[in-house]
């Protein structure tokens, strides 16, 4: 979901003849809701709106007046499996049994709340010093947050692990996931660290 019309415009031109787009946000870059004209080409010609929480369909109809019953619902899937303790990460980052081992899961950009995030755990390590963070992703926002921790005093503590492929070894290697978005629909890592 882009804010203009252009992939409606061009497929209806190419003579597509089914539009359907997507909602996964709550608008979070538009606090005052001032739908562009783009967004109401676009909703005109899109036949259903599909998204990923009631929130976003919600203000998918509230915000852009799109017809609530042409929005569907499709949540976010998550792979289950067996799921069992994975000591391996700890091991990796030579943290004790008794350590808390704290992690988060998102592209490192502001809508995220990383900042937020790193600022809250130089609390909890004044209070639980044997706390460490591991945060997976990457993006324009790491440089910035890894001086954060630095001024903060918590390279000890944080542990920026980048892109990675094995999350269901990092999610199991957790005592405590925390998301810190600042605004999102249902994102698939709060999802994938419940399952």
């Amino acid at each position: 979901y882009g804010r203009d019309a252009l992939d409606v415009v061009t497929a209806r031109l190419a003579g597509v003849p089914i539009f359907l787009t997507s909602r996964r946000n709550v608008r979070h870059w538009d606090p005052d809701r001032r739908v562009l004209w783009s967004e109401r080409l676009r909703n005109r010609w899109t036949d259903c709106v599909l998204a990923n929480c009631s929130a976003a369909a919600t203000v998918c109809a509230d915000a852009e007046g799109f017809p609530r019953d042409r929005i569907r619902v499709i949540y976010n899937g998550v792979k289950l499996g067996l799921r069992l303790p994975n000591p391996g990460l700890r091991r990796a980052l030579r943290m004790g049994p008794a350590d808390l081992l704290v992690g988060n899961v998102a592209n490192l950009k502001h809508v995220k709340g990383h900042s937020i995030l790193i600022r809250a755990f130089r609390r909890v390590v004044d209070e639980l010093p044997h706390a460490h963070l591991v945060i997976c992703g990457e993006g324009e926002e790491g440089p910035a947050l890894e001086r954060l921790c630095r001024e903060l005093a918590l390279t000890e503590h944080v542990f920026f692990l980048g892109l990675r492929h094995d999350l269901g070894s990092i999610y199991r290697g957790l005592d405590l996931y925390v998301h810190s978005s600042r605004a999102e629909g249902l994102p698939n890592a709060v999802r994938e660290a419940m399952a």
